[in-house]
């Protein structure tokens, strides 16, 4: 009799042992370029990769990763500090509800590396679909053109239904990465209906930086 209830303490645990080996490997990895979506988002990683500095002129090229020159970067304001390195991506996002939605109000996304997340993020890019005017500070009134990017998106993204919007943006992660071109794990909370969010995370890798050739700017 303890014979058997032995043995089917063994089965018990290797069974549990089982489950938790498939638990932690089920982590399903999106590519760059993928498109996923909530009820109410849908979501696309354009660009993901680390870099030390951002161009800072203001073009088509704008909050895009460059490569650092100390004399040409001398009063670059998107410079990661000494000891940092910015993880720098592209995404597009579209309002799939019924309603106006907020997509975030701050902070969506987060970067592994070397086993630590980071999640501070700074947008400073986004693309602007369709013509839009607007009342300046001073009672004028101003038209953004479409087809061209503008600086300073704001610090939360609230979408109207059926908008679409393009941005860059950074992760700041407190370690010098010597390899920039090593794999970007990032992961986004994606909002649904239900008030909560849905996590998506991306494995880009440097071989999937040089095959995606499509526009960073959705159609």
């Amino acid at each position: 009799m303890k014979k058997i209830i032995a043995l089917a303490l063994i089965v018990v645990l290797c069974s549990s042992f089982a489950a938790c080996d498939k638990s932690s490997g089920n982590t399903t990895y999106y590519k760059l370029g993928d498109t996923v979506s909530t009820d109410i988002f849908e979501f696309k990683l354009n660009a993901a990769e680390f870099t030390i500095a951002l161009n800072s002129i203001y073009d088509e090229n704008y909050f895009t990763p460059k490569e650092y020159i100390p004399n040409e970067d001398d009063d670059n304001p998107f410079v990661a500090p000494v000891g940092h390195t910015y993880a720098a991506f592209s995404y597009t996002v579209t309002n799939l509800n019924r309603a106006d939605s907020e997509f975030h109000d701050g902070s969506f996304a987060s970067v592994e590396y070397d086993n630590k997340k980071y999640r501070a993020m700074d947008e400073g890019a986004y693309y602007q679909y369709e013509q839009e005017q607007y009342i300046d500070i001073d009672g004028s009134l101003k038209t953004k053109k479409a087809g061209a990017w503008y600086s300073d998106p704001g610090n939360n993204l609230l979408l109207l239904t059926g908008e679409k919007e393009t941005r860059r943006a950074y992760i700041d992660i407190e370690t010098e990465i010597k390899d920039l071109t090593a794999d970007v794990k990032i992961t986004f909370n994606i909002p649904n209906s239900e008030g909560k969010t849905e996590k998506f995370t991306y494995l880009v890798t440097a071989s999937d930086r040089e095959a995606y050739t499509k526009s960073e700017i959705a159609s």
